[in-house]
């Protein structure tokens, strides 16, 4: 779920364009939508909430990273869900950030100050390395490899139909024993 990158159209209708809508009321929803998240999961079992340590769900909200183009995907959108957590002080769903060596510094340090500030996220994961192991591992055309999301807890994988397990997991391991074997 990459929330900011999907929502960044009708943002940018609604809060620059039209101004149907202020920052700061944009911020709240994205704290609100937490929480919305966040109660979701309470319906699970006992032995699930063990199973999944205390959390409701393994829901790992994807923000940051690049476009299908290569551009920094990271916006004003990025910037408000992060302050959203700030508000929320929720531990689930927890975000991954998709850091580039073109992200935008003031996300950045946004991404930094939930750390700081002891939210538990958003873990780090290196779009520079990830997208070439896509391609070079599991075969991903470049423009899929570009929109991987976490999938599950922290797997990256393309968010088109490539994406699938089926897909994903068999291939490395039979990849890493043919190159071992040969």
């Amino acid at each position: 779920w990459r929330y900011d990158y999907w929502h960044w159209p009708f943002y940018k209708k609604d809060v620059i364009e039209e101004k149907n809508m202020t920052r700061d009321e944009v911020v709240e929803y994205c704290a609100e939508w937490l929480i919305a998240a966040f109660q979701f999961g309470r319906h699970i079992i006992r032995i699930g909430r063990e199973g999944l340590q205390g959390t409701p769900g393994p829901y790992v909200w994807t923000l940051g990273g690049v476009d299908e183009e290569g551009n920094d995907a990271c916006n004003d959108l990025t910037d408000c869900y992060l302050e959203g957590a700030l508000l929320a002080r929720i531990n689930d769903p927890t975000f991954g950030f998709r850091y580039s060596s073109r992200t935008r510094t003031e996300t950045l340090r946004r991404v930094f100050e939930c750390i700081r500030h002891g939210l538990g996220y958003p873990s780090i994961r290196n779009d520079d390395v990830l997208i070439p192991n896509l391609m070079h591992w599991f075969g991903h055309p470049l423009k899929d490899a570009r929109r991987w999301v976490h999938q599950a807890c922290m797997a990256p994988a393309p968010d088109t139909k490539l994406g699938a397990p089926a897909m994903r997991y068999p291939h490395p391991t039979l990849a890493s024993a043919v190159k071992t074997i040969s």
